[in-house]
């Protein structure tokens, strides 16, 4: 057995870790122990007695070390292992290019996206102002529309009042004269004989027709109606005791009542009872005597 004294000095020792893609090399077990038996040693900085099987492992653990760091700066040095880093490189800038781009796309889209959306607000906000603006003409033309229905039928309504009241302007007075005439007939009527009476009676219902075509209504007051001032106009007040006939027609001196569209025209002209108790009615009827006589 050969013994060997040596001083083991960790520091001339330089190891470089060296990172590739391939499948690592395993050290085996013995190899490792004894290296850390070495290790341990140097740093307690003792003499080691290896025999020849502890140093043809050492020297066999070099050699694989060496032709491990051998094997690992060929393939770093080779034409492949460059290939594969110039694609590596060149594929992260394509994806860098890439992601630029797409950022770049997106910041121009949403560039383009607030522009549009600027101009379809503007063009909505015009189109909102024109609709406000053919509103607004509108609320006109109605107002215009029916100013002039209101106008046209104002117009329409003086017209025909126009119409009217110069048709009556110019007819009433005829008429008028018509009613007198018409009254004669009817009061000598009833003091003819019957087939003189008859006949008049006639001419008045005739003439009767006539006026109701230019809208005028007769009526007959007869004796004993209730007095009405609105037909009647009293001439006379006959004094009666009986209450019963208290405002009752007691003659007729116009027996007609004629009336235009409803408007009355022309009263009849009658006497009218007006009750009276017995004694006061006396003193009233010698009273009327003296201012007569008087």
């Amino acid at each position: 057995m050969n013994e060997v004294n040596f001083e083991a000095k960790p520091d001339n020792i330089e190891i470089e870790a060296v990172t590739t893609e391939y499948e690592p090399v395993i050290v085996p077990p013995e190899v490792t122990e004894t290296t850390d038996i070495i290790e341990s040693k140097a740093e307690e900085k003792v003499p080691v007695t290896l025999n020849d099987s502890d140093l043809s492992s050492i020297q066999n653990e070099i050699i694989d070390t060496d032709a491990e760091d051998n094997i690992a700066q060929n393939l770093c040095d080779s034409p492949i292992a460059d290939k594969v880093i110039e694609d590596e490189t060149l594929q992260t800038e394509l994806e860098t290019q890439h992601e630029a781009e797409r950022i770049l796309n997106e910041e121009q889209l949403r560039v383009a996206l607030v522009e549009s959306n600027n101009v379809v607000l503007a063009e909505i906000g015009k189109i909102k102002s024109s609709i406000c603006d053919v509103d607004a003409r509108i609320s006109t033309l109605r107002k215009l529309a029916d100013m002039h229905e209101e106008i046209e039928n104002n117009l329409n309504t003086q017209i025909n009042e126009y119409k009217d009241n110069l048709y009556r302007r110019i007819v009433n007075p005829i008429l008028v004269e018509f009613f007198d005439i018409q009254e004669d007939m009817n009061l000598d009527a009833f003091g003819a004989n019957d087939e003189t009476k008859n006949l008049l009676l006639d001419y008045v219902q005739a003439i009767s027709k006539v006026f109701k075509h230019y809208g005028v209504e007769v009526e007959t007051v007869s004796v004993g109606d209730k007095y009405d001032p609105r037909i009647h106009k009293p001439v006379k007040t006959v004094p009666t005791d009986d209450i019963s006939l208290d405002k009752t027609i007691a003659k007729t001196r116009k027996t007609l009542v004629h009336s235009i569209d409803g408007k009355i025209v022309e009263r009849a002209c009658v006497n009218v009872y007006q009750y009276r108790e017995p004694i006061l009615g006396a003193l009233m009827e010698e009273t009327e005597k003296t201012v007569n006589q008087g």
